[in-house]
């Protein structure tokens, strides 16, 4: 696993608030573990905002379900909104450059934009999605980037480790 993880933003939202509920605990949990392990996290846009303020699903409100599940769940969500950081990642003129000029989509469906798995691989890094659709659930994730070189699209393919349950982050 990488030292630092970035937060899939395309993963958000849920389509749904029961599937939220469902799903949001166990994000939690691998952000506590990963941080124990000494791992951190960086986000890829202002968009995102804190733990505790993602648009998770519509209708979802974050402290509302807090307090309603159970407090060692709670307590360990409580823990990574207030220790855990995650900043907006940090780029050079280099990777700038980069985004500015390059699309990432995800290889199975490229109507779906992956532009944070693009970043995650840029970075070296892994990716750690929300499982909202069965096409986050992958790992790796297959990517493709697409530029403009010379008035002809090119294309690469690439695979991002990415992270959705407690046994991928160990493994």
């Amino acid at each position: 696993m990488s030292k630092n993880i970035i937060i899939n933003n395309e993963s958000l939202p849920f389509e749904t608030d029961c599937d939220c509920q469902e799903h949001l605990t166990t994000f939690f949990k691998i952000v506590f573990r990963a941080n124990l392990k000494g791992a951190t996290f960086s986000r890829p846009d202002e968009q995102a905002g804190d733990w505790n303020t993602l648009n998770y699903a519509s209708g979802f409100i974050f402290n509302e379900w807090i307090n309603r599940i159970d407090r060692d769940t709670a307590s360990i969500i409580k823990n990574v909104v207030s220790k855990v950081p995650c900043p907006l990642v940090q780029f050079n003129d280099d990777l700038h450059a980069v985004f500015d000029s390059t699309l990432f989509v995800l290889s199975a469906d490229k109507d779906i934009d992956a532009q944070s798995l693009g970043i995650a691989s840029c970075l070296n890094s892994h990716a750690i999605s929300f499982l909202s659709k069965t096409c986050w659930s992958q790992n790796p994730i297959s990517i493709t980037k697409q530029w403009d070189e010379s008035g002809t699209t090119k294309e690469e393919f690439l695979d991002v480790p990415n992270i959705t349950t407690l046994e991928q982050l160990d493994t």
